[in-house]
């Protein structure tokens, strides 16, 4: 059995057009697919490296803040501000 062209250049043309259409359809998804593998590998990163740090730094910093106004307070409170005022001197206590 003989099959008959009967779209001739038309067809053709078509044909190239569904082609093209398609190489960019996967070409865009396998572009989707890699943005969100990287999207995945930074969330990871971020979850499991960057946030516990950064909250580790927080904590620090806090807990130094709190030592430091504990110790200005507890000598304001003693009526030693003359060791305040030495502690600024000898930056022992940066913050008060």
């Amino acid at each position: 059995m003989n099959v008959v062209d009967k779209g001739g250049p038309k067809l053709d043309e078509m044909k190239a057009k569904y082609v093209n259409s398609e190489s960019k359809l996967h070409n865009l998804h396998n572009d989707y697919v890699i943005a969100l593998q990287e999207a995945n590998v930074y969330q990871e990163h971020f979850n499991s490296v960057l946030l516990p740090s950064m909250l580790e730094f927080q904590q620090k910093h806090q807990e130094s803040l709190v030592l430091h106004w504990f110790v200005c307070c507890f000598m304001m409170i003693k009526g030693q501000r003359h060791l305040v005022k030495w502690a600024r001197y000898r930056n022992v206590f940066p913050l008060l």
